[in-house]
């Protein structure tokens, strides 16, 4: 009698590890009062424009915070005078420039060294402004918004794409799930637009709607580490591998069987503690025994995925 295969679980972060060049929540929140301008007020994008410059402080400093609310007021100005087209193609290229500077730039030689209850702190305030803005508005609206939004943004690099389409296809039991604070539309709609190969689950914050399909502005954060928990319990998976890039990440390490630390904004390599093993492309196989990886952000996440599912 044959034995069932050993199925793992393959648990992700999104932001600063799928996607590491930036934030597909902050990208797709600063172009949402844009590709629906007639759905959004002046409160609304003042809101909006408060919960980016949030991020900005946290990961820079007081001076980048109010860069980024300048330059989201000047794409506001150039929509209202008509030229939605160019208040477009603007913020198209200040993302890229601002992607381009991400990966070329430390974000341990920025300003700021956030700490655990800091970052928690500046997450709570990200997603209250995030539901205070979104308040009233319907959930269907919401997500046509974010599809557009998103289809501007990069997504996932290439290497990183291909070996989760390797995995599912040449290893049926690896079973691939996605776990952020990130608002659940917008993982949603990631997870449909960059990831072509099937997805157990994908964990979010809520936020949650009334019977009209409104939004009210409460909302439900997640606990990883509870998450991570309850998903091993309710499927049974012989082997957790999970990956991420800043504290809240951490919580999945004492539940999972192997965790995958990702170089990027998070700087998650200030709070990992030793032992654990840095990996290079050129010697990928230095992973295999040890429970915690450490990812540096010149070694594409592909290349570490590839090598702890062949194990």
């Amino acid at each position: 009698m044959s034995e069932s295969p050993t199925t793992t679980a393959l648990c992700l972060d999104i932001d600063g590890t799928l996607y590491r060049g930036g934030s597909v929540f902050i990208e797709s929140i600063s172009y949402l009062p844009f590709v629906q301008s007639g759905h959004w007020s002046p409160t609304d994008r003042r809101i909006l424009r408060q919960a980016v410059g949030l991020v900005g402080r946290y990961y820079g400093n007081p001076w980048t915070e109010k860069r980024w609310r300048i330059t989201l007021r000047t794409v506001d100005l150039l929509q209202r005078l008509g030229d939605g087209e160019l208040a477009l193609s603007l913020l198209d290229t200040l993302r890229e420039v601002q992607t381009q500077i991400n990966t070329v730039i430390d974000p341990k030689y920025t300003f700021n060294s956030p700490s655990t209850n800091s970052y928690d702190e500046m997450r709570i305030s990200l997603l209250k402004k995030y539901a205070k803005a979104i308040t009233t508005h319907r959930r269907g609206e919401l997500r046509t918004a974010m599809k557009q939004a998103l289809s501007r943004c990069a997504l996932i690099d290439n290497p990183t794409a291909a070996a989760l389409e390797d995995i599912t296809t040449s290893t049926p039991s690896v079973e691939l799930l996605l776990i952020t604070d990130m608002p659940a539309t917008i993982a949603n709609i990631f997870a449909s637009k960059a990831i072509e190969v099937p997805i157990q689950a994908v964990v979010a914050t809520k936020f949650e709607t009334d019977q009209t399909g409104r939004f009210t502005g409460d909302f439900y954060s997640i606990n990883k580490s509870r998450m991570l928990t309850a998903l091993d319990e309710q499927h049974n998976w012989d082997h957790v591998i999970a990956a991420g890039d800043t504290v809240r990440d951490l919580q999945m390490q004492s539940t999972a069987d192997q965790f995958i630390a990702v170089s990027g904004q998070g700087r998650i390599d200030e709070h990992l503690q030793e032992p654990y093993v840095t990996v290079s492309e050129s010697n990928p196989e230095s992973i295999h025994e040890s429970h915690d990886v450490y990812v540096p952000k010149e070694v594409p996440l592909g290349v570490v995925l590839r090598t702890v599912i062949s194990t």
